[in-house]
């Protein structure tokens, strides 16, 4: 019990440390001394062998292993400053027609997201600074055990959505009836990490594995359904931070369906919007964080943690 007691002091050490050091230096720091380590370490980066072998199997393992340690690194303490990474401009959209109008004609809209180079609090954290003119906002985040970094995360989160109407929690009872009520009455949005874990497996994208499944259940599911539900527009975007310049981040958007208008089913939408995930993360695959906890049809059946 003392040791948790004293690494949840050291984690808010570190916190009080990031607040107040320059962005860069958090960066690099983490960057350098990578997110995992000893025995974990070990067992992550032989998935991640093991995940390359299927889904990217021209890519240099190394290579990739060095990019993971050094985005996930970064992620990890970026995540403890991600209202001052927003605040500080460092998040840079490439211009879309297509987004811009559905924003014109006050449409609600569904972000889709997945975690390229950051754990999801920095766009996520942009997305709510940049298009204040919702009228509600949702954001569906996985559950933090630690009540230490829950509270790290949340009063991050509280200084984003300062005065904005809105919500950034985890999954409970009677918040998918909330969240699409407020999506049928516009300007709304809800916005959810479609590349989250359902049972110690991420199944979206499927990279071909179980693509049935990638159907049932998961938020690139959810998503789906809640933007036909509400006649909403469903957008994803990718984050990718620049060589030249880890503290400078583009997104991209990726495709917008005005999901009250498409002749399109949800099953071709969300097999297009996984074939467009697919594409960004095997471009740098390093860079996709769930490639340390996505699970290969290969691997050994895995114990609930």
């Amino acid at each position: 019990m003392a040791r948790f007691k004293l690494g949840e002091l050291g984690l808010l050490a570190v916190y009080g440390l990031c607040r107040v050091l320059p962005l860069r230096w958090v960066s690099n720091f983490g960057a350098w001394r990578g997110r995992y380590h000893g025995r974990i370490r070990a067992e992550l980066e032989a998935r991640v062998r093991q995940n390359l072998a299927q889904i990217a199997p021209q890519a240099e393992a190394g290579a990739v292993l060095t990019t993971l340690r050094r985005e996930s690194g970064r992620a990890a303490l970026e995540v403890l400053v991600s209202d001052r990474l927003v605040k500080a401009r460092c998040v840079h959209w490439e211009a879309c027609a297509e987004l811009d109008e559905a924003v014109k004609q006050n449409r609600s809209v569904v972000f889709a997201l997945v975690h390229v180079c950051n754990l999801g609090d920095v766009l996520g954290g942009d997305i709510l600074d940049r298009f204040a003119h919702f009228r509600t906002r949702e954001v569906v985040v996985r559950t933090i055990k630690s009540p230490v970094m829950r509270y790290i995360v949340k009063r991050c989160r509280a200084r984003l959505l300062r005065e904005m109407a809105g919500q950034i929690e985890a999954p409970h009872a009677g918040q998918a009836r909330r969240a699409l009520t407020e999506l049928q009455n516009p300007p709304a949005m809800l916005m959810l990490h479609v590349d989250e874990a359902r049972a110690h497996q991420v199944p979206f994208p499927p990279f071909g594995q179980n693509e049935h499944a990638s159907s049932k259940g998961t938020n690139a599911a959810y998503a789906v359904r809640f933007a036909r539900k509400a006649g909403a527009c469903l957008v994803p975007v990718v984050m990718q931070r620049q060589p030249e310049d880890p503290l400078r981040f583009e997104v991209r958007t990726l495709a917008v369906w005005d999901m009250a208008q498409t002749a399109q089913s949800d099953a071709q939408v969300l097999a297009a919007m996984a074939q467009a995930f697919e594409s960004v993360i095997l471009q740098e695959p390093g860079r996709w964080l769930n490639l340390y906890h996505r699970r290969p049809i290969t691997a050994e059946p895995q114990k609930p943690r």
